[in-house]
């Protein structure tokens, strides 16, 4: 199951800040006075490198689906001017468009690790 990237980047932590009862001696009732908020914090560096892993995988598997009909195309008995156009479109649109959506993936893979990388200088710190 893939996680939302938002639950990958901040675990939600919530806080209490009603105000402390005018005698000092608590806090107000619940209901009275209160008011919650939602806070973050850095970042869960195992699920984020995990996804890194899934971002780089499926840039291999484009890239194996690509080749493969490909190799398909090319193995189809097919001639004359329909083919050509067909051919061409695959080759001049489609496998470049394949190859962008390929790299960028994998970009955003290696952001990710970069990402978890630096998290985790930060938090040696």
């Amino acid at each position: 199951m893939v996680r939302p990237l938002s639950s990958l980047y901040s675990d939600p932590v919530e806080h209490d800040i009603r105000p402390v009862h005018r005698n000092g001696r608590g806090r107000e009732p619940p209901g009275r006075g209160t008011r919650t908020v939602n806070a973050t914090k850095g970042m869960n560096v195992e699920e984020v490198r995990r996804m890194s892993a899934q971002l780089r995988d499926a840039a291999e598997e484009i890239t194996r689906i690509e080749q493969e009909l490909t190799s398909g195309l090319e193995g189809v008995d097919w001639t004359g001017p329909d083919a050509d156009r067909f051919r061409g479109q695959w080759s001049g649109e489609m496998v470049p468009a394949l190859q962008q959506i390929m790299t960028a993936v994998n970009e955003l893979g290696d952001t990710a690790d970069r990402n978890a990388a630096e998290q985790e200088t930060t938090s040696a710190h």
